[in-house]
């Protein structure tokens, strides 16, 4: 019996669709684009929200970013893609996905379908006059080795008889010769023509990437138990005190029911993305001013929980805080952002203050009182009356001061933390009148290069890089 390969050099179209679809984007109406965006490192996810219980989700390049059922994206190479949110066959949302660099290898990124090519090859029998069809697999992800992969078909629609074709270990960019299961029916000719596609199931890592092409629907899911919990992560442990031991969690008695406890915190499951905190504030007695500890759990959709902690003052308000809240309903309005706020408290302090070389440092809030007493004082106090004024308009705010000091000159002034990033904020007034209200690191040093505004960058929680 003498063989011959006879290798297409092309990838049938209905089939390449069929197959490779899963993240190509569909041709449909859009009924109300929105846009968004969504930032992933590599290896990492997210999950998108979606305004529907039913709905589907595309992506465009599946190479750069893959998506399952439940609109968990999970970067797999820098770049960006788009995902369409599809609800009764239209577009609902289409996010922006912009996947960058991770410093450490990932490990475990899903294959997807359209990472995978398949080339078919027709083997012909000239003693028997008959042509077989297989194919060779290529592996083109990036990062992760195909553990095994497997098509299913049926044969002459029999949704009973199901053929199927598998291969085994594709590292990336690795191409294997893969042969359809060795108890074929007998009535099987060998035709393409015969056989009708039904899925694909791609093992990688610990996760399984599904295309149905019945539903032209695909998911990951995962070929081993998830027993890892979520990761808490911001102002948690270590970093919810500076270096110089101030607390960044201040909280007033009277103001316990408003505040968003859980702000500053995220948690990531490595398998769910993105997960929801909950605070606990059981430890907090606020009947009585100190230090306590802040709890915080997260909990993926296995029943993993995750629990962290972080130091948090309570204070009970007294005449300055009175004093501040009047400030606050004169020079702000309901329905002001914390942007517009901080800046109408920027202006009144600068207005309000002046300078004097004197001050007894006392603690911060008894200075803030003496400052509202006397309208005068050093730095310290400006920083003192500015955190009690920020504190009680519901605006983060803790202390940051020179490093090095020559001549032990030293200098205060404040962060406030605005639209999701730490700003410098310094009332002191300044030969030169300049306006240092919310202000990032390279604006400040912009200013004065030299000692004025040096300190030590790891004391302080990451400031933002985004001007306002």
């Amino acid at each position: 019996m003498i063989m011959r390969k006879m290798k297409m050099q092309f990838i049938l179209p209905v089939m390449a669709v069929l197959m490779f679809g899963a993240c190509i984007a569909v041709n449909v109406n859009v009924r109300a684009e929105e846009k968004y965006v969504k930032t992933v490192k590599i290896g990492r996810q997210v999950k998108l929200k979606a305004d529907e219980d039913d709905v589907r989700y595309k992506c465009n390049d599946s190479t750069i970013a893959c998506v399952d059922k439940n609109g968990i994206v999970t970067g797999k190479q820098e770049g960006t893609t788009t995902v369409s949110v599809i609800y009764d066959d239209e577009v609902q949302k289409k996010y922006t996905i912009n996947v960058e660099k991770r410093k450490r290898k990932p490990e475990n990124i899903p294959v997807a379908i359209s990472e995978i090519s398949r080339e078919d090859i027709s083997v012909y029998d000239e003693t028997t006059g008959v042509t077989r069809y297989q194919y060779i697999v290529t592996n083109n992800a990036e990062y992760d080795k195909v553990k095994k992969i497997i098509y299913y078909y049926s044969l002459n629609d029999n949704p009973e008889e199901i053929v199927t074709l598998t291969a085994y270990n594709l590292e990336p960019e690795d191409s294997i010769e893969a042969f359809f299961s060795d108890n074929m029916p007998a009535e099987y000719n060998g035709s393409l023509s015969a056989l009708t596609f039904i899925k694909v199931a791609v093992y990688s890592g610990k996760a399984i990437y599904i295309y149905n092409a019945e539903y032209d629907d695909y998911f990951l899911k995962w070929s081993t138990p998830d027993t890892e919990p979520p990761e808490i992560t911001g102002l948690v442990k270590g970093k919810s005190y500076t270096g110089d031991g101030d607390i960044v969690r201040v909280y007033y008695s009277d103001m316990k029911d408003t505040y968003d406890f859980s702000q500053f915190v995220t948690a990531y499951d490595e398998r769910d993305g993105e997960i929801e905190v909950e605070a606990d504030t059981s430890d907090i007695k606020w009947e009585k001013e100190g230090t306590y500890k802040l709890w915080f759990i997260a909990e993926d959709n296995a029943g993993n929980k995750a629990k962290s902690w972080a130091k948090v003052k309570v204070y009970h308000p007294k005449s300055q805080e009175k004093a501040a809240d009047g400030i606050i309903k004169r020079i702000t309005k309901k329905g002001w952002s914390k942007e517009k706020k901080a800046r109408a408290i920027y202006r009144y302090i600068r207005g309000y203050m002046s300078y004097s070389s004197y001050s007894p440092h006392s603690q911060w809030r008894d200075e803030a009182l003496r400052a509202l007493r006397y309208r005068a004082g050093n730095c310290y106090t400006h920083y003192s009356i500015t955190r009690l004024i920020l504190l009680r308009a519901g605006i983060p705010s803790i202390m940051i001061k020179r490093y090095p000091t020559p001549g032990g000159r030293k200098h205060y002034w404040n962060l406030a933390y605005i639209n999701g990033g730490w700003y410098h904020f310094d009332t002191t007034p300044r030969s030169r009148n300049a306006n240092f209200c919310l202000w990032t690191d390279a604006q400040l040093w912009a200013y004065s290069n030299d000692y004025v505004f040096k300190f030590r960058l790891s004391y302080y929680p990451e400031r933002a890089k985004k001007r306002l």
